[in-house]
């Protein structure tokens, strides 16, 4: 618990700092307060979930490689007791390190997700859509479909140009 806390503070935190510290064309935000507010300008807010999405990422794949590492100390010590309290410590070891994996791989999954559209909102996609060219027959798209099973998940991207 105290780990999705620690999670949770530095996405929070890395999200408002990307969207407090500069606009998009990289100036402080004092000198936004000069500027007219822009309408359905959501770039600045994406790219806080990029950021976010990205340290969640990393903060995934860093229990997988911890829950991967128990999983592998636990079979370590296992191969050759003879003890049952060693095989039951071992065995809760592993087990433990299983739940960090499992944890870990679903944190690396959904925030590649989220970082992948976050991506393409905040740093791809024009602004409104009078930014996209003109002669264009057919707009852009991005579709992003998810698939959950009982025994995994993914999904899948398609891009129309």
């Amino acid at each position: 618990m105290k780990l999705a806390a620690v999670i949770a503070g530095v996405c929070l935190v890395a999200g408002t700092a990307m969207t407090a510290s500069a606009d998009d064309h990289g100036e402080p935000p004092a000198k936004q307060a000069e500027k007219p507010a822009a309408t359905n300008d959501h770039r600045g807010l994406w790219k806080g979930v990029f950021a976010s999405s990205v340290a969640v990422v990393v903060a995934g794949g860093g229990m997988w490689a911890y829950g991967a590492h128990e999983i592998d100390s636990a079979d370590d010590k296992l191969a050759g007791t003879m003890d049952p309290s060693a095989i039951a410590r071992y065995n809760a070891q592993g087990e433990h390190g299983q739940t960090m994996s499992r944890v870990g791989m679903l944190g690396v999954g959904v925030g590649s997700t989220v970082a992948i559209v976050a991506l393409y909102k905040g740093f791809i996609q024009g602004r409104e859509p009078s930014d996209r060219v003109a002669t264009r027959k057919h707009p852009r798209t991005l579709v992003v479909t998810p698939i959950v099973a009982s025994d995994g998940g993914g999904a899948t991207l398609r891009l129309d140009w």
